[in-house]
């Protein structure tokens, strides 16, 4: 007897709901497993007849009494399950290796048939216990099915690369994100640590090393993330981030590392090249000439953005440095010139043929353009240094020419007050010596000068020097 959850006498009480993997295992109760294809694997005998007629109304039977030929029979038309009398002839034990060794056939249920034959030497097989055996080893191989199915659906659907290991390192399985970053395939297996995406011991013996040891933390359950760098089948080094899980098997104690590879070298090189553009920008901002300023924001650009470097500043009129030297528009290849006069790009999905720096501001509206080697994308963290770059670039070339226009001022009113002194002291002579007004002696100076096409300090400096009358010089 049993209780509703309404209390009411007679009711059955409901299923409990399934969750996870189970919510795709069809109920019995509600749909039929579908018939399984059962391959009953023996050498012909009066046996081949009595098994596929007793397990016909159960089974798909398909008998393969062609023992050297079996396996490829088998692959022809896998089946679900392989029904093998091992005791029927001594290639037995070779024939199970060689199913297990096919990936398509190793998902296959595997029942074998060893019951010993009697006095007469006829073998005789309880069938109802062979039906047991039978549908347990179909509902493992399923449950194995789908649970496969599962892992490879979810493993596929990752974008990060998904390595699965043994503890003792065999790799059991690799997701497509891995293949794609590494380059490598199970077909290419099997794989045993050392694994080839590993440094070498020339390439990097103290990367090697710390991946190593990471890896035998993992094997022994210990989680974690760790950075390292790896190489691609074609030993093309990039940066990973990798991190460590481990999952233990409760029936068979055994357990599994799954490992994720995030590829993180985009990330790695912004971080390189924003410390590569603050230490450029504080060479900017400490350089006081105009030729190291340029010679170093050459270098500084070139080596940020990988490319030749063409810089423009408007002095009077668009000056254009290249190569270390004062050049003209034609002297420069047309797609650098086009690309030094073009505007600010934000396009990150394009190839482009190299990168402009226009900074926001700038009194000399100066600007810098990198041609690279080769078209390619232009990733936004490259662009907001850019940016960066050419703003403090502008300021100093700014800083510079404020200061040189300041330094000219300052030079001409130290000239013109040193002009003042010596016409005042030419004056003075001309008023002592000649007997004249200081008004008489300035107009004297100042007639000399129109008469002889002289600055006026000029001829101050004849009369300071002489003591002659101007007029007379």
């Amino acid at each position: 007897m049993t209780l509703d959850l309404s209390g009411e006498e007679g009711a059955p009480a409901p299923a409990a709901p399934r969750v996870g993997i189970d919510m795709f295992v069809p109920d019995p109760e509600l749909v039929a497993p579908p018939r399984a294809r059962l391959a009953l694997v023996q050498p012909e005998s009066q046996r081949v007849q009595v098994l596929s007629s007793a397990l016909d109304d159960s089974y798909d039977v398909i008998a393969v009494t062609d023992i050297e030929g079996a396996i490829d029979t088998l692959l022809a038309d896998p089946p679900e399950i392989v029904l093998a009398d091992l005791a029927a002839w001594s290639a037995g034990l070779d024939f199970l290796r060689a199913l297990r060794a096919e990936p398509t056939l190793a998902g296959s249920a595997v029942v074998l048939l060893d019951d010993p034959p009697d006095e007469s030497g006829e073998v005789h097989v309880d069938l109802p216990q062979l039906r047991i055996r039978l549908a347990a080893a179909l509902a493992r191989a399923r449950q194995r099915s789908l649970d496969t199915a599962w892992r490879r659906a979810l493993l596929s659907s990752l974008r990060d690369g998904v390595l699965i290991f043994d503890a003792a390192g065999v790799v059991m399985d690799m997701n497509p994100a891995f293949a794609q970053l590494f380059g490598y395939s199970m077909a290419d297996g099997p794989f045993r640590p050392p694994y080839p995406w590993w440094p070498s011991e020339e390439e990097d013996a103290d990367q090697r090393a710390a991946i190593a040891q990471r890896h035998r933390e993992a094997r022994e359950g210990s989680p974690g993330t760790t950075e390292a760098l790896y190489y691609d089948c074609e030993r093309r080094p990039f940066w990973v981030s990798v991190t460590d899980a481990s999952v233990k098997d409760p029936e068979t104690g055994l357990t599994a590392t799954i490992r994720t590879f995030r590829d993180i070298t985009r990330q790695k090189e912004a971080e390189s090249r924003r410390a590569a553009a603050a230490h450029v920008s504080a060479g900017f901002a400490g350089e006081d000439d105009i030729a190291t300023l340029l010679g170093l924001a050459t270098h500084g650009f070139e080596l940020l953005f990988v490319g030749r470097c063409t810089i423009q500043i408007d002095l009077g009129g668009p000056v254009l440095f290249h190569s270390g030297a004062t050049v003209s528009a034609e002297e420069l290849p047309p797609e650098v010139v086009a690309g030094i006069g073009g505007r600010p790009n934000a396009d990150s999905i394009s190839l482009r043929p190299g990168i402009l720096l226009v900074p926001q501001t700038s009194l000399a509206d100066c600007r810098a353009w990198i041609q690279f080697p080769r078209p390619r994308q232009v990733r936004p963290d490259e662009m907001i240094v850019a940016d960066l770059l050419a703003q403090a670039f502008a300021l100093a070339v700014d800083r510079l020419i404020t200061a040189q226009q300041s330094a000219d001022r300052q030079e001409h009113m130290a000239r013109g007050i040193e002009s003042h002194r010596l016409i005042g002291q030419a004056v003075g002579i001309l008023v002592e010596r000649h007997r004249v007004t200081p008004a008489e002696a300035f107009e004297r100076l100042k007639h000399a000068s129109q008469e002889r096409n002289l600055k006026l300090r000029a001829v101050a400096e004849l009369v300071i020097e002489t003591g002659a009358d101007p007029e007379a010089l």
